[in-house]
């Protein structure tokens, strides 16, 4: 079996992160204050609707040796 990992690196000047849930998406910063959340449900929709031929993939990950695995 073949295994892929992906590492991504972002920096963001604005100290923002996205945190999820299995519902719900946000943009917060890192003081925790919370700056933006959509269900991700609503986005979903939202993405079907002006995209209709969009392949929406979900995938569980896990971290392994410092790689995260999906």
């Amino acid at each position: 079996m073949d295994k892929t990992s992906v590492g991504i690196l972002i920096i963001c000047t604005y100290l923002l992160f996205l945190d999820n849930t299995r519902k719900v998406i946000s943009v917060r910063h890192i003081s925790g204050e919370i700056i933006a959340t959509w269900k991700l449900q609503t986005l979903t929709n939202r993405f079907m609707q002006k995209m209709p031929t969009l392949l929406f993939v979900s995938a569980f990950t896990e971290e392994r040796d410092g790689l995260e695995y999906f």
